[in-house]
C-alpha cells in the first residue's frame, strides 16, 4: 500500500485538525513573499512525514487493521471474480438445455412442462449472474475505499 493510500485511510479514520490542515494544499501567497518554492515543498513535507509518525504513534493497531481490511477486500474482489466465471458457465448450460428442450417439444419428445423448468432455470441463473455482478462491484467498491483510492478514477476525468 502506498503511503499517500496510508495518509488518507489515517485522515478518513483520524479526524485530526492538525493533520487535515497539513492535507490541505496551501502555499506560498505570492511570489515577494520571500518563501520559496522548494523551501514550502520541503515545509510540507516534513510536517506531513511528522503527523503522519505521530498519528502511527497515537495509534498503533491502525496500520495493522487498515493491511488486514485491504487484504479482506482483495480476496472478496478475486473470490466475487470467480462466482462470475462459474455463474456464466451455468448460463450458457441452461441456454442450452432450453434450446434442447424447445426442439425437442417441437418433435414431441419433450413437454411443455419442460420447456417451462428450462425457462424457469434460465431466468435463475441469469439472475444469480445479476447478482454475483453486483457483489462484485461491490467488492471492487470496498477495495477501492479500504485502499483510499475512491473516487479518484473520477476526479481524473
Amino acid at each position: 500500500m502506498s503511503t499517500g493510500a496510508i495518509r488518507r485511510r489515517l485522515a478518513r479514520c483520524c479526524a485530526d485538525d492538525a493533520f487535515a490542515r497539513a492535507v490541505t494544499p496551501w502555499g506560498p501567497r505570492s511570489s515577494d513573499s520571500g518563501i520559496t518554492w522548494d523551501g514550502w515543498v520541503a515545509a510540507a513535507v516534513r510536517l506531513r512525514l511528522r503527523l503522519f509518525l505521530g498519528l502511527l504513534s497515537r495509534y498503533p493497531g491502525l496500520l495493522d487493521s487498515i493491511r488486514l481490511e485491504v487484504r479482506d477486500a482483495v480476496n472478496a474482489v478475486q473470490e466475487a471474480g470467480e462466482i462470475i466465471k462459474a455463474i456464466s458457465g451455468t448460463v450458457a448450460r441452461a441456454e442450452r438445455l432450453l434450446t434442447m428442450a424447445e426442439k425437442g417439444y417441437e418433435y414431441g419428445v419433450k413437454t411443455k412442462l419442460e420447456v417451462d423448468d428450462a425457462q424457469l432455470n434460465l431466468v435463475q441463473a441469469k439472475g444469480n449472474l445479476a447478482r454475483a455482478q453486483r457483489d462484485y462491484l461491490v467488492a471492487r467498491v470496498t477495495y477501492e475505499w479500504a485502499t483510499g483510492t475512491l473516487g479518484e478514477r473520477n476526479a481524473k476525468q
